[in-house]
C-alpha cells in the first residue's frame, strides 16, 4: 500500500507540476532560464526529474509486485487477489509498461547521448535494446511508435482512475475524507456540548 499509494500520488503530482511547466507558464511570457524549479520540471530530461520520474516508476512496480505476491501467498482469500484488485494492479502495470515504451521511442527519435539518457535508465536502456534489435527501422516508424504508446499510456492512466473507486484501494482514497469529516464532526459536537 505504501509503494503504491505514495509512489502514484507523489508521481501525479510531479507530472502535474511539469505539465503546468511546459504548457500553461509560458503562457505567461516566462524566459528560460529565469527559474531553475521551473526548468527543471519542463525539461523530462533534467536530472532530477529524470531520477524522481525513474525512482517512483520503480517504487510502484515493486508495490505491484509486492502486492501480487502477498495476494498469492496470504491464506485470507479474501483481499487483493479479489478481481477488482487484481484488475487495478493491471492496469497499474500496463501504465508503468507504457510509460518506460514512450520514454524508450521517445530517446531513439530525439538520439538522445548516454550521459543524458542514463538518468532515466529504463527508458533509454529499453530504446537502446529495441534500436540495436530493430536497427533497420525509419525515424517515421518510432514516431508512430511513440504516439501509440503515448495514447496507450494516457488511456490506460485515465481508466485507471475511473476504476479506482470501484477497487479496494478506493480506501487509500476516501479513508482520509472520512478522517476529515470524522474530525470536523467531533470538534462540532465538542463546540455545541460547550455552549450548552
Amino acid at each position: 500500500h505504501t509503494c503504491l499509494f505514495w509512489g502514484i500520488l507523489i508521481l501525479f503530482i510531479l507530472s502535474v507540476l511539469s505539465g503546468i511547466a511546459v504548457e500553461i507558464v509560458p503562457a505567461f511570457d516566462y524566459q528560460p532560464g529565469t527559474s531553475e524549479f521551473l526548468d527543471a520540471l519542463a525539461n523530462k530530461d533534467h536530472w532530477v526529474t529524470a531520477i524522481l520520474n525513474e525512482l517512483l516508476n520503480v517504487v510502484i512496480l515493486i508495490g505491484v509486485v509486492v502486492a501480487f505476491i502477498r495476494g498469492l501467498i496470504s491464506k485470507k482469500k479474501i483481499g487483493m487477489m479479489m478481481f477488482q484488485d487484481v484488475f487495478l494492479l493491471i492496469f497499474i502495470f500496463v501504465i508503468l509498461l507504457t510509460g518506460w515504451f514512450t520514454e524508450a521511442f521517445r530517446y531513439i527519435i530525439e538520439r538522445t547521448p548516454e550521459y543524458i539518457g542514463k538518468l532515466g535508465f529504463f527508458g533509454f536502456y529499453l530504446g537502446r535494446c529495441l534500436k540495436n534489435t530493430f536497427p533497420q527501422t525509419s525515424d517515421s516508424a518510432w514516431i508512430v511508435s511513440y504516439k501509440v504508446f503515448w495514447h496507450a499510456h494516457v488511456s490506460a492512466i485515465w481508466l485507471a482512475f475511473v476504476y479506482i473507486p470501484f477497487s479496494k484501494f478506493a480506501h487509500a482514497l476516501f479513508s482520509p475524507v472520512a478522517s476529515v469529516i470524522n474530525v470536523m464532526e467531533k470538534n462540532r459536537h465538542s463546540k455545541g456540548q460547550v455552549h450548552s
